[in-house]
């Protein structure tokens, strides 16, 4: 994650579904895998802001606190620390370098902060590791490697993963994905939000599973249609959840 992604319609999106999981009450972890800007024009979908009868309802504080800090000029991770947007949330803000030993230390620093059965958002810039990149190559900051996967699902945490997807099949790739997490780790339910850019992975312990299923299915129906659930079944399909409808605003249940 760079700071220069903060408040683009995904990351709204993405720390809109946090709040939702802060408000919930389950503990909440977030390790940005955070690393310097760079001169790409990722980042540049703010378009939305401008449609603020539309956008903002899905979570009108996050929504204000982003288009006053972009106004100002500010685009920095910091934003939500400053705010306290993420109330109670253990936040990480380590640089995700290519020293591997560096690395592990920050999530064995982080992980030692979260309370028993959190739940931990890994945020790489791409996401999952790629065969093509080897672990220390200058690239291997933009992702997670399963060894750190497998670093914090050990400690007892459900875990969701920030991936960006490359131009295949977006269901095919998310399966794949999903089965190479499912058969690396020992699960409960691996699923997936999606939205238009990128995928959240999620792989879910089978101590607290049900409670944070059911956040994630309610908070998916508030931000639908611009996300939706998909779900991995024990016979390896990737198929459609269906969603509650709310009788309220998307923000009714928002609180913080």
């Amino acid at each position: 994650m760079k700071d220069k992604y903060f408040g683009d319609q995904t990351d709204y999106i993405k720390h809109g579904i946090l709040r939702s999981i802060c408000n919930s009450g389950i503990p909440l972890g977030i390790h940005w895998t955070w690393t310097p800007d760079d001169s790409t024009t990722d980042g540049s979908r703010t378009a939305y802001l401008r449609a603020a009868h539309h956008w903002r309802r899905f979570d009108p504080r996050l929504f204000d606190a982003i288009s006053d800090s972009l106004r100002a000029g500010r685009r920095t991770l910091k934003v939500l620390l400053e705010q306290d947007l993420l109330p109670g949330a253990v936040l990480c803000f380590d640089e995700w370098g290519r020293d591997f030993h560096a690395r592990r230390r920050s999530l064995e620093g982080f992980t030692s902060q979260l309370a028993p059965n959190s739940f931990v958002f890994l945020d790489p810039d791409n996401g999952l590791e790629v065969a093509s990149i080897p672990p220390g190559a200058p690239a291997s900051t933009k992702y997670v490697y399963f060894d750190e996967v497998r670093q914090v699902w050990g400690k007892g945490h459900s875990l969701m993963i920030y991936q960006h997807f490359p131009r295949v099949n977006r269901r095919k790739y998310v399966l794949e994905r999903l089965n190479q997490l499912t058969a690396d780790l020992p699960y409960s339910r691996a699923l997936a939000i999606l939205t238009s850019h990128v995928a959240f992975l999620g792989v879910l312990q089978e101590n607290g599973a049900v409670p944070l299923w059911q956040v994630l299915v309610r908070t998916v129906a508030r931000w639908a249609p611009h996300v939706q659930l998909l779900h991995r079944t024990d016979g390896g399909t990737l198929v459609d959840v269906p969603l509650p409808s709310l009788s309220q605003s998307p923000q009714a249940e928002l609180q913080l």
